[in-house]
């Protein structure tokens, strides 16, 4: 096994946090990372780091979509799996809760939107 460190930072580069773990391969890890990431709400930007090497690098996409939101939502949940810290892993599940609750809600509200839409647009012909 590999021993990663990931970082968490501000966009002026201040350090939110920071998570060491082990994974067998870099995909696992940034996988991992990327769920923690998701936990740390203050921090837009995450590094992940093998050794001396950086080995990915992501800045926060302040877009959301329902679609977003559940690939977050599965992300945190995702990293619940390899973190070894109870208080972090219920932060994790919390957050995806969370996440997964804000997609149903904005996509229930987008497509109420539509059909309000669709109403006005169609009642008049």
């Amino acid at each position: 096994m590999r021993h990663y460190r990931c970082y968490f930072n501000e966009m002026d580069g201040t350090a939110v946090a920071w998570r060491s773990f082990h994974c067998e391969n870099d995909s696992e890890a940034i996988g991992h990372a990327l769920g923690l990431f998701v936990g740390y709400e203050r921090a837009d930007k995450l590094e992940l780091w093998d050794g001396t090497q950086l080995t990915y690098s992501r800045r926060r996409n302040d877009a959301q979509t329902p679609a977003m939101l559940r690939e977050r939502s599965y992300l945190a949940l995702a990293a619940t799996k390899l973190e070894a810290d109870p208080e972090i892993r219920i932060a994790l599940v919390s957050r995806g809760v969370a996440l997964a609750r804000e997609a149903a809600t904005l996509e229930s509200s987008i497509d109420r939107a539509a059909a309000r839409r669709g109403r006005i647009f169609t009642g008049g012909v």
